[in-house]
This record gives structure tokens, sequence and C-alpha cells, in this order.
């Protein structure tokens, strides 16, 4: 793209230098009033071929935002999420997540990262992996990684353990607890690396320049030795000599990548993990039981009802209603990995058809997470007012019926104008719970009192949502 713009731009200088000095070339041409006109006719012609190239180019990428750089267009997401969870995202938009095939295009995506976040150490998801140690890399679209740009100082198999990082805070055993309902250990660390890498993230996202955070080290007693959550023994100590060490519960220092002993009930950021090798996962063997965070898998059939009205209908609109939609989904997620899951997504405002909103179907989360994104353009009308949600609601049935704690969580994002004076209730006859997810910038949700905020749309954000309906599950 960039050489075809300045193959174009040197060839119309060359057009009017010939333009303009074709006195020079009476000796050769005698007819120079018919020369110029025949020049000016092929400069014209050139100038909206090559508008029309230029554009037909550009406009390769779909949105006003995406950038375009070496055959491929990127936008630049400032939200947060885990790895599948961004790839997740992507899907819904039916893109991938970044592919980067030349030294260009990996420079431009770290300058923009860099200018939208402010950090020279910000860190951001591309779309290539590998579904074990032993196998090749590959790119989200599904071709081959024929260009590499790792570290050299790092290995590509530096880090051998997958990570999560949390964004609430807890004390020691609330954070194991949360770890285990995961499926994770709270974090296990073997060298410098790792713990260097974990000490970046969490002090990249945290507010304290000398954030601490759990990590999984404890021992029984001040005379016993350390073992990691996941049952193996300390081989690689990395205490600060100038830090306690007398305790039974270890942190590290995101400012030194050092650990040091804390008292348990101290609330702190932590961090979760794996080995990708194995199953790697917490089994139902453990015996710890929960004190703020639910272990148990209750059964839950939920209806997930998504705005798609407050924004009116334009291109931007529906961008913005497909990231609703698609947080929707990745909430569902989320609960899904903490519960026997079964559900329906539904939506109020613009619909590219007429949906049923009087019978739910309790689909599985196969079925559920397949649920397309409902509008199709900007000539899409209204099919549920946000006015007459909650009249719907109060008449909707599951069918078949369904035995299962029931839920409705209801993600808005307007203002309390546009409930034209109704309300969303804290119970209905096919919904038990209701969970209100503030959305967009949204304050309130009229009827709700104690909405969870989620304008960012992170992971924190998908688990504070969870995490609030499970603990409101009668």
């Amino acid at each position: 793209m960039r050489n075809l713009k300045q193959f174009i731009i040197i060839f119309h200088v060359f057009l009017f230098e010939i333009a303009f000095n074709t006195n020079r070339l009476n000796h050769v041409y005698k007819s120079k009033r018919l020369f110029q006109i025949v020049l000016y006719l092929v400069l014209i012609a050139t100038l909206i071929i090559s508008t029309f190239l230029i554009y037909s180019v550009e406009g390769q990428c779909s949105g006003t935002d995406d950038r375009y750089i070496g055959d491929l267009c990127y936008t630049i997401y400032n939200q947060q999420l885990s790895f599948q969870n961004a790839q997740n995202y992507c899907y819904g938009l039916n893109t991938n997540l970044a592919v980067i095939h030349t030294t260009l295009q990996a420079n431009f995506l770290a300058s923009i990262v860099r200018t939208e976040t402010g950090s020279n150490e910000a860190l951001f998801w591309i779309g290539l992996s590998r579904p074990s140690l032993n196998s090749r890399f590959q790119w989200d679209d599904g071709t081959t990684m024929s260009w590499s740009n790792f570290d050299s100082i790092l290995s590509p198999n530096f880090i051998t353990r997958c990570y999560s990082f949390p964004r609430f805070q807890l004390n020691f055993q609330d954070a194991r607890t949360y770890c285990h309902s995961q499926n994770k250990y709270l974090a296990v660390i073997h060298d410098t690396t790792q713990s260097s890498f974990l000490a970046t993230i969490v002090r990249t996202r945290s507010t304290n320049a000398n954030a601490k955070f759990w990590i999984g080290l404890t021992r029984s007693s001040a005379n016993s030795s350390y073992v990691w959550d996941d049952g193996t023994p300390l081989l690689w100590p990395n205490f600060n000599p100038n830090a306690p060490q007398d305790g039974r519960y270890v942190v590290e220092n995101s400012d030194n990548s050092q650990w040091q002993t804390e008292t348990a009930c101290v609330l702190l950021d932590f961090v979760c993990s794996y080995d990708p090798s194995t199953t790697g996962f917490y089994t139902k063997e453990k015996t710890e039981q929960p004190t703020t965070v639910p272990i148990s898998t209750p059964n839950v059939t939920c209806l997930f009802m998504v705005d798609l009205q407050s924004a009116g209908i334009d291109q931007a609109a529906i961008n913005t209603y497909r990231s609703y939609f698609n947080f929707a989904q990745l909430v569902a997620a989320s609960l899904n990995n903490a519960s026997d899951f079964s559900g329906y997504i539904d939506t109020f405002g613009y619909n590219a058809g007429l949906s049923d909103h009087d019978y739910f179907s309790p689909y599985s989360y196969n079925e559920f997470k397949s649920t397309p994104f409902p509008i199709d353009s900007t000539d899409d009308e209204i099919d549920l007012d946000l006015k007459d949600v909650d009249s719907t609601l109060t008449t909707a049935t599951w069918v078949p019926p369904t035995n299962d704690q029931t839920c409705l969580i209801f993600f808005s994002a307007a203002p309390k104008s546009e409930f034209g004076g109704t309300t969303i209730k804290t119970t209905y006859n096919s919904f038990t719970t209701v969970v209100g997810v503030l959305i967009g910038g949204a304050t309130s949700i009229p009827g709700l009192t104690d909405s969870i905020p989620a304008s960012t749309m992170t992971d924190g954000d998908t688990q504070a949502v969870v995490t609030k309906l499970l603990e409101s599950l009668p």
C-alpha cells in the first residue's frame, strides 16, 4: 500500500514536470498545444484511476478506526481479556486475533498500543498459539509462522505455565479458594523468568508501584518446609533477605520480583496458574471449603437480556451493540465454568427479525454460545422496546420447564429516561434471581439497586457479574 502511494506520487510529479516544461520539447513536437491537451487528459485520467486504486485498497478495512498495514487491517481494543476470551471476542466480530507477518506490522502495533496505554511495558495478545509445548506455532487465521519475532534472550518455551490475573483483591484463603473454583492453583513459580513475568504484569495493571500479590507458597508451621499449592516442593527460593520471612503465607513484590511472608488476612492482588502440558487443573479431591467465594457447582438456567437499543442505529452503534453482545457471551462462558449452566440469550432493541420473547428454551452452553448476533444492518427496526421489557419478563416462561435455579442477567446501557417509567423487578416467576449489569456508561437500572458496573467489560467485570449471581442464588 505504501509503495503504491509512493509510485503514484512520483508518477504524477513526473507528468506535471513534463506538462509545465513543454516549451523545451517544441523542437520535437511542432504541435505544442495539441501535445499539452493530450498530456493534461492523460494526467487527469491517471489521477482518477490512482485515486480509485488507493481508496479501493484502503476500503478493505471496514471500520473507521481500523489501521491498514502490510495488507492487513487491525483494530485496537482498549479492554483487557484472557487469551481465550480475546480470541472469542474477535471471532464474534468475524475477525481473528492479530496476525503478524513482518517487522513493519509488529512495530506498528507495538507503537499504537504504547500510545493508547501510555506504557512502554504494555503487553497485548496476538493470534499466535500452539496446542502443546512440542507442537508448532500457528496463527489464528490458520497460517503457519513463517517469520519469527521471539525475544532472542527468551526461548518460546520460557513460560511453561498458564497464569491468570483476576482484577480484585482477596485475603490468602479466599484467593486460593477462588483459584480452585476456576480449576486452577494459586500461582506456582519455579524460576526467575516466571517470577519476573508475573511481577511485570501485576506492576503494569496495579495503581500501586510496589504492589504485592499472593502466590501459592505456604507452610503448615514456622518450622516446616514450604510447599506450592499444587503439592510440589520449593526447589527455587526467591525470598528477599531484607524482608520478613518468618510467616506462613508468601507474597511477591512487583517492584523487585522477590518474595516475603505476609499476614493471611491482608487483602491483596493474586495470580492463578495451571500447567498446560498436563490436565494441570485443580481436582475435586481438594478438601478446602470456601469462605466468601462459592466452590459448589449449582444448576442454573439463566436468561441473558442484552441492550441493543440505547445507542440508536448506525454503524458505530451496531459495533457498540456487538461489543455488548460479546461481553454477555464472555459472562456466559465464565458462568458455565462455575456452574452446570443452561440458558438463553435474548435482546431488546433493534433486530433483523421478530423474535419470540414469551417462551425461552434452556439451551446447553454449546447451543448458547452459537447464538448469532441479531442485527444485520442500519435498516433494522426495534423488535422489543425497553419500555415493554418488564411486562414481557413478567409473563415469559421456560419451555420446557426447568427444575434448575433460574436467573436473569440484565445488561443495560440505557439512561433512566429510556425506561419510560417502567422498572426491572428483583425477581420474576421464571427468573428467581435478577442481576443488573451496567455497560456503556450507564449509572443505574430502575428497580435494581445493586447492579454491577462493567463499563470496561474486562475479565474482572465478567467475574464480578458471575460472583454476584452465584452469591445471590437462594
